[in-house]
């Protein structure tokens, strides 16, 4: 657990770098930097289409399998993985959401979270923010959790967390 808290700390302190460089830099320099990050992330996400499937063995499932995982588990799973962003509670209040832009959603917020379907929080939880559209401070999660996993996680979103179901985005 020590070690994944640990490489979670390193991954985000791995995200601030670019924007600590970044306000350090001085006049047009700062500026160009600044729109070279910005065309570099509109290049990244073109790349990525935001309806592809993430490749893993998921490709037809129904929505109600993506959340078909064991909430209890889903908290442990969280909590050494996603409370420094997202924070214990879920709300988006962890140590390191102070440097990240955007951020982190609040889990917690049954309006926003009961538009997202259970296929959708898989996909950002194993794809990171950029199989969806959004930001890449989300990162991918695929590589070290199982399918098993983030069902599991996305079972504790929904059931402790924001204690909603996918309202079919109305």
């Amino acid at each position: 657990m020590k070690k994944a808290v640990f490489i979670t700390a390193v991954f985000c302190l791995m995200l601030l770098i670019p924007t600590f460089m970044t306000s350090c830099s001085k006049g047009d320099d700062k500026e160009d930097e600044i729109a070279s990050v910005k065309n570099e992330e509109i290049d990244i996400i073109e790349e990525i289409r935001p309806n592809e499937t993430i490749q893993n063995e998921v490709e037809g499932d129904s929505d109600e399998d993506f959340a078909k995982g064991t909430p209890a588990k889903g908290k442990e799973i969280f909590a050494m993985n996603c409370t420094p962003c997202h924070g214990q509670d879920g709300t988006g209040g962890g140590p390191t959401a102070a440097a990240l832009v955007p951020k982190p959603r609040n889990l917690t917020d049954e309006s926003y979270v009961s538009t997202l379907s259970n296929e959708h929080l898989f996909k950002v939880i194993s794809g990171g923010g950029l199989a969806v559209g959004k930001s890449a401070a989300m990162p991918a999660w695929s590589t070290s959790l199982s399918d098993e996993d983030i069902r599991d996680v996305v079972s504790y979103i929904r059931v402790d967390l924001c204690n909603c179901e996918f309202d079919g985005g109305n």
